[in-house]
């Protein structure tokens, strides 16, 4: 009796593709050079820009150069960071297994 009323109704059950929405969206990494120099490149650029930045920050405090000095050679050494996340994530991705 349950059971001729689930076939009853099996032909109202509607069907669609599953969507797992904990599964990251590709940001389009190239994953071809995955664990190469090539690819850990652009991170190295990405920590010497904020080495760079540390430094400029702490010899501005006993710099008696204007603010809009330090922000604007802070805007040029942090230019090499993407400012999207998805082109940040991107980086990282393209150098480690995308997660």
């Amino acid at each position: 009796s349950s059971s001729c009323a689930l076939l009853t109704l099996s032909p109202f059950i509607i069907s669609s593709p599953a969507f797992a929405a904990n599964l990251p969206k590709s940001n389009g990494a190239n994953l071809s050079n995955t664990g190469t120099v090539q690819a850990l490149v652009p991170l190295i650029v990405i920590r010497n820009s904020l080495v760079q930045a540390k430094n400029d920050i702490t010899s501005s405090s006993s710099s008696s150069s204007p603010p809009s000095v330090l922000i604007q050679s802070l805007s040029k050494t942090l230019d090499p960071i993407p400012t999207k996340e998805d082109q940040f994530k991107r980086l990282f991705d393209e150098y480690s297994d995308p997660v």
